[in-house]
Formats: structure tokens, C-alpha cells, sequence
């Protein structure tokens, strides 16, 4: 292994001028960066605080009438829930979540859009978006506030 490398500083060191040269004018354009001494923490000014709620309220789940009717749809079923747990292999943004007077971890009443189908032959002409906008708005002018969870 010494060998090998005694040989390659050997070939580097036997190589024209212009080589190296041209070699070390490359490396030369790269910026040189410099080291950190500690880590730098930049919060996002778009991270809210979770709110805190005075009680512990029941969890709600119910069915949401979204009224969108498309005849491109097959399947459309959305539910209204409130209050029920984040569980943990999910995370969300601190605007979906409230903390109740236990201190445990709650989601904000939220549309959760359950089963979504739209028919073979008008596949990818924009049933699904539309839908998706007019449930949106929907969604925007209750008490969701424009929280819409997919299964």
C-alpha cells in the first residue's frame, strides 16, 4: 500500500508544469468555505404557537355533507372530526393542533376526506381538482378553518 502511493507522488511530481498548473488554477475558482464554530438555529417566522384549550373536550366524528357533485366522480366521502388524537406516525403543522387541559396533544376540527375515486374513463381531466377546490372553499367558511386531512 506505501508503495502505491509512493508511486503516484512520483507520477504527480514527473507531470509537466502546465498540468499542475492548470490543475491548481481549477480548484482555485472554488470558493473556500468557511468552518462553523457552533450551530445556527433559524426558526421559521411562519411556525405558530399551539393553542391551548380551557377544557378537554370528546372527540367528534361525523359525517361532512360537502355537497360536491361531479358526475366524474365514482366515490366522494368526506367525515367531520374534531379532537381526536395526532397519533404517532404523523406529524402536523402546529395550526391543526391544540393542547387540551391534560396537556395532551389534539387536533382542531378538520375535514378528513376518506375515500376518493373518480371514474376510469375521465381519469387525469381534473375531477379530483375540482373537487379538491370546492371542498376547499367549503372547508375555508366553517369552523375548519380550511383544515382538510387526507386518508
Amino acid at each position: 500500500m506505501i508503495d502505491k502511493v509512493g508511486i503516484f507522488k512520483i507520477c504527480i511530481l514527473n507531470l509537466p508544469k502546465k498540468i499542475l498548473t492548470k490543475q491548481r488554477a481549477y480548484f482555485s475558482k472554488f470558493p473556500k468555505l468557511k468552518q462553523l464554530c457552533k450551530d445556527v438555529v433559524e426558526f421559521s417566522k411562519k411556525c405558530e404557537p399551539i393553542d391551548i384549550l380551557p377544557n378537554s373536550p370528546g372527540i367528534i366524528e361525523g359525517k361532512f355533507y360537502s355537497n360536491v357533485k361531479d358526475f366524474r366522480l365514482k366515490h366522494f366521502v368526506t367525515e367531520f372530526r374534531a379532537y381526536n388524537y395526532q397519533g404517532y406516525d404523523t406529524t402536523f403543522p402546529n395550526s391543526y393542533l391544540c393542547i387540551d387541559s391534560k396537556g395532551e396533544i389534539r387536533l382542531k376540527p378538520h375535514i378528513y376526506l376518506t375515500l376518493a375515486e373518480v371514474k376510469p374513463e375521465y381519469a387525469r381531466q381534473g375531477a379530483f381538482t375540482n373537487a379538491m377546490k370546492q371542498l376547499i372553499k367549503l372547508s375555508k367558511n366553517s369552523e375548519c378553518e380550511g383544515r382538510i386531512i387526507l386518508n
